[in-house]
């Protein structure tokens, strides 16, 4: 059984620099940057969106969706890719 990862207050606590490490080290390609708004990466066929901002008002939201496209590409839990994910930071 696989834990999603709701916490609102968790999912806000993630630094996008912590995505973007995490995502580089796992060889995935950033494609294109918007500064201060929004960055997407290539990794594993998905098209990742990672905002680059914690104050955006959908930022837990976008943070959730990422964390399930991450296990779905993966194939693992969102607690352990958010563990590698603090890790990596």
């Amino acid at each position: 059984m696989r834990v999603r990862i709701t916490d609102k207050e968790i999912l806000q606590s993630i630094p996008p620099a912590w995505i973007q490490t995490y995502l580089h080290s796992r060889d995935a390609e950033k494609v294109k940057e918007v500064p201060d708004k929004t960055a997407i990466w290539k990794y594993g066929g998905a098209e990742l969106l990672v905002p680059l901002a914690t104050h955006f008002a959908d930022y837990a939201m976008r943070m959730m969706d990422l964390l399930s496209e991450l296990e779905r590409t993966e194939n693992r839990s969102q607690l352990a890719i958010l563990a590698d994910i603090c890790n990596s930071a």
